[in-house]
């Protein structure tokens, strides 16, 4: 299975990590400019700590598509910063979203 990496931060470079030591076919590694995405033609995309929306033509990209992590609630929390901003609007409670977005081919 081709997968492609888009991510950042310790939680992004962990997840990395692990994909590699596991043994996984990693043929892309995106941390910023993710317009390359598509030529690779991933089979799996993994968007971990992007605080950028990413575009639909990188979603779709992915042959079995893509499974993300967001550090709170979607969509009301969506951007930068999120867990910053639970803490700032002193919310009661936050929430990891991982997400799933399967193409029907």
């Amino acid at each position: 299975m081709r997968i492609v990496y888009i991510g950042a931060e310790r939680v992004g470079l962990a997840c990395l990590q692990q994909l590699i030591q596991m043994g996984k076919n990693m043929v892309g590694v995106f941390t910023a400019h993710i317009e390359q995405v598509k030529a690779l033609r991933p089979d799996l995309v993994t968007i971990i700590s992007r605080s950028q929306t990413i575009p639909k033509e990188v979603l779709q990209s992915a042959r079995l598509g893509c499974i993300g992590i967001h550090y709170s609630l979607l969509p009301a929390r969506r951007g930068r910063a999120p867990l910053n901003w639970a803490l700032i609007l002193r919310s009661k409670a936050s929430v990891i979203n991982v997400g799933h977005r399967l193409m029907i081919i």
